[in-house]
């Protein structure tokens, strides 16, 4: 084993059975079994609480995939577009009138209403007005933050965590969605009850539901690898173990001929707590919580990534890059491995389009010394969609439009939602639709970022990338580590935990930099502890104990 040998204990891991989400401070809740049941239109007035406030799983029928998916988690696969696609909902969703909503987007702003036939096709096919209001993410919680203030709470506002004081804000500004959804009341709604339970578990408060997940896959991000370099310089595809990687990353770096194997210390890191099965933050053992970077085998992490960008590894100017810098040196094979989110995939096959050669693919951790490494679970959702507190006849006309938004793939709505119309938004290569300079422009009006369905892998007009996409969950997910906070809440975390939890990972980069040294790890973490991180551990541990009963 290279590196600095540090013994390493077994870590039992896992998404804590039914822990759900956090009230005030730290309590959670969760639901029991779901009685299965057919129920009616909800009694929202009856206050009492359902035996089931996470809504019943219900896999969606309308086309069979190309490649299936597991409900561990791999997405199901589509080689092209179903070519006959089904028209689920027979009428508009909504009653007339406006519906105004609060939302991010990570694309650029599409035109505004009377210069956007999408946005206006889009409001004819859902039968109101919507009144959509979006920042960049980056701004989004300032944004949320203020309109909140202003006390002009739209009638669908997209919540992303963490918010200080969530639970309180969300019973007092924002409809309790437990009659309307939870259970087997979720099945007068194909769309939600195809959403995956895990996402819905990010909804609960209290032990109510508040909203409506923008679910996203269990895979999270991948170490993408340029295949063709690999294959030029006849390097393993899959290393074996550390060793092997790290002889893999070496022979990968040349500073004198201008590349290196990785953008940045942060995928080195990733790459070797996978490999030694660690979960992005914490870890849960009986009810007990550790933070991964309280552990030994952290230590061995920080050793072998220390030497790794004192080996010259790493690009220089990894420190101050940008996620775009990162991308463009992966495309020039500056850099041949580069960390990003899964959901990236397509467009890396359509960045190095034009380079000779070029092909991406996600390079599956080893483990430290031998067989299959772990794969750090990713966010289950990045938001969740809550409304306004109304009426029961409001609330049902929010949900019809949520669930015509959620209509899954393969459907005649997915096909508009995602592609616009055809003929002016997109033109179909066989049953494959692709957007037209006017779709491309027009559709990044942020729907998606409101609701949606869960997640295929389909790449519209390239097998190639949906194939090996799918291989790669198949081969992840079964090791995949989950986290053990989701469905919990820690108020300190929320508002305070990028400060208590900052100086550390500084720190990190300081050690890792030849700044500080590893000796002196354990006295900073002593000073992580004092500092709130103890304090977050309580919170997190309590909400679990409510949550498990």
């Amino acid at each position: 084993m290279s590196g600095t040998a540090i013994s390493r204990r077994r870590i039992l891991q896992g998404f804590g059975g039914a822990a759900l989400l956090g009230t005030t401070g730290t309590l959670a809740a969760c639901g029991g079994s779901s009685s299965g049941e057919e129920t009616g239109a909800p009694d929202p007035s009856a206050g009492s609480a359902p035996s089931d406030v996470i809504p019943n799983f219900v896999a969606s029928s309308f086309v069979e995939p190309d490649l299936p998916g597991s409900e561990a988690g791999v997405q199901a696969g589509f080689l092209s577009y179903p070519a006959d696609p089904v028209q689920v909902h027979s009428e508009a969703p909504g009653k007339g009138g406006t519906v105004s909503a609060l939302t991010f987007t990570w694309d650029a702003a599409a035109p505004g209403l009377g210069q956007n036939a999408y946005w206006q096709t889009l409001n004819e096919r859902l039968g109101v007005e919507l009144d959509l209001t979006y920042s960049p993410g980056g701004d989004y919680p300032n944004k949320f933050a203020t309109t909140i203030a202003g006390g002009d709470v739209p009638d669908m506002t997209v919540v992303r965590t963490p918010q200080p004081n969530l639970p309180d804000l969300l019973a007092a500004q924002f409809q309790d969605l437990s009659e309307y959804l939870g259970g087997s009341a979720v099945e007068r709604y194909s769309g939600l009850a195809a959403l995956p339970t895990v996402s819905w578990k990010a909804c609960v408060f209290g032990g109510r539901l508040f909203g409506i997940p923008i679910a996203r896959p269990l895979v999270g991000t991948v170490l993408f690898a340029r295949r063709d370099i690999l294959q030029d310089m006849s390097l393993p595809e899959q290393p074996a173990d550390y060793d092997e990687f790290r002889e893999l990353v070496g022979e990968l770096s040349n500073a004198s001929e201008n590349r290196w194997a990785m953008a940045d210390p942060g995928a080195g890191l990733q790459a070797v707590k996978e490999m030694l099965h660690l979960p992005a933050t914490w870890m849960e053992d009986g009810g007990s919580f550790t933070h991964v970077m309280e552990t030994e085998e952290y230590k061995q992490v920080l050793a072998d990534v220390t030497e790794m960008w004192e080996a010259g590894v790493f690009h220089p100017d990894s420190l101050s890059a940008n996620n775009n810098q990162r991308n463009d040196w992966f495309t020039a094979g500056t850099i041949s491995l580069n960390r990003a989110g899964a959901a990236g995939w397509n467009k890396f096959y359509d960045w190095g389009a034009d380079v000779p050669g070029y092909e991406p693919m996600g390079l599956a951790m080893p483990g430290y010394d031998g067989g299959p490494g772990g794969h750090t679970a990713g966010s289950v959702t990045t938001g969740m969609l809550s409304f306004k507190q109304a009426d029961a006849g409001r609330i049902e006309e929010l949900l019809a439009i949520a669930d015509y938004l959620a209509t899954p793939f393969g459907t005649a709505e997915y096909l508009f939602r995602h592609f616009g119309e055809g003929g002016v938004h997109h033109e179909l290569d066989g049953s494959d639709p692709i957007l037209t300079d006017q779709g491309s422009v027009e559709t990044v009006l942020p729907v998606k970022y409101l609701a949606d369905s869960d997640g295929v892998v389909y790449a519209p007009g390239n097998e190639a990338a949906t194939r090996s996409q799918h291989d790669y969950q198949s081969t992840v997910i079964p090791n995949v580590i989950p986290d053990p906070t989701v469905g919990l809440f820690s108020n300190l975390d929320a508002t305070d935990g990028k400060t208590i939890n900052g100086a550390l990972r500084d720190f990190q980069i300081d050690v890792i930099a030849g700044r500080r040294s590893l000796d002196e790890w354990d006295a900073e973490v002593a000073s992580w502890r004092e500092a709130g991180g103890d304090d977050i551990r309580a919170e997190y541990e309590a909400a679990f104990a409510e949550a498990n009963g």
